[in-house]
């Protein structure tokens, strides 16, 4: 009888831990097919974005941004049912896709350029210790995140498919267009060519590299004031048609309720956006 109770009771525990290492196996299944699907979206995406900003003239690019000012144009009207104001919502709807790709564009093209100091270091490091520019560039792939590993994940896929590496690392630098990318995949053609260092080589550009984001840090810490102010100039006549609306809502509700008052809301509008415009040219400064 006890030893019936024991058996019993041994092969409840044996069930319970092969459930429970079913259900871990079952959950780490559906979260590496989760972060697939994520991966996917997210490279889905950014395709996308990537047509719209590298392509702009595109017809997917266009058909977009008409679709995104037509239904701008029609929340407008059906808001505030005033011509002059719909209109300049469909403009503001045909110009937000493009901002959006160029914002999206631009952070991953950052997130790339903070990477690439360290990456490159892990590709020197290879090529020093005797590998060729290939195997260090596995490794390099193998050894960093998105979007460098990504980026030049696509380089060795090309070659793979036979494709030069020359010309690999050339459609590199058209997918994310950086200067010290440029630099470095130049060494990199250059030295396969006419031979040379290239481990050398790529410290040096490493260093320099660096040189220039601290310069760029304290280009962007010096011009910050001057971004903010922008913004403030520009958001201060709004906040005052506000308040110049609900203080005086008898002679200011003129330029909502006429036609010329809206037109010169929307001329208003339209000189202080490019107030705002000039400012930011003025305080970007690119090294």
């Amino acid at each position: 009888m006890i030893t019936a109770v024991i058996i019993l009771l041994v092969v409840l525990c044996v069930g319970l831990l092969i459930f429970r290492f079913l259900g871990d196996i079952r959950q780490g299944f559906e979260s590496f097919k989760k972060q697939k699907e994520e991966k996917k979206k997210t490279r889905q995406q950014q395709d996308f974005l990537t047509l719209i900003y590298q392509y702009p003239r595109s017809t997917p690019a266009t058909m977009i941004k008409l679709f995104s000012a037509v239904v701008l144009f029609f929340i407008a009207q059906t808001i505030g049912g005033k011509i002059v104001f719909s209109f300049m919502a469909a403009i503001a709807g045909f110009m937000i896709p493009g901002k959006i790709a160029k914002k999206s564009f631009t952070d991953r093209q950052s997130l790339f350029e903070e990477q690439m100091i360290d990456c490159f270091g892990i590709l020197t490091n290879s090529l020093r210790a005797g590998a060729s520019l290939f195997q260090a560039l596995e490794v390099t792939v193998r050894e960093s995140d998105p979007p460098f590993s990504t980026e030049f994940g696509e380089v060795l896929r090309e070659v793979r498919l036979g494709n030069p590496v020359d010309k690999a690392l050339i459609k590199l630098t058209e997918r994310m267009p950086s200067k010290d990318l440029h630099m470095a995949v130049l060494a990199m053609n250059v030295t396969r060519e006419y031979g040379g260092n290239l481990g050398e080589i790529l410290m040096r550009v490493v260093a320099v590299m660096r040189e220039r984001r601290k310069i760029q840090g304290k280009i962007e810490a010096i011009t910050a004031q001057g971004k903010l102010s922008g913004w403030i100039v520009t958001l201060v006549p709004f906040f005052l048609l506000l308040v110049l609306r609900f203080m005086e809502p008898d002679m200011f509700g003129l330029m909502f309720t006429s036609i010329l008052g809206n037109i010169l809301l929307a001329v208003a509008i339209l000189m202080v956006s490019l107030g705002n415009f000039f400012i930011q040219k003025i305080v970007t400064i690119e090294i």
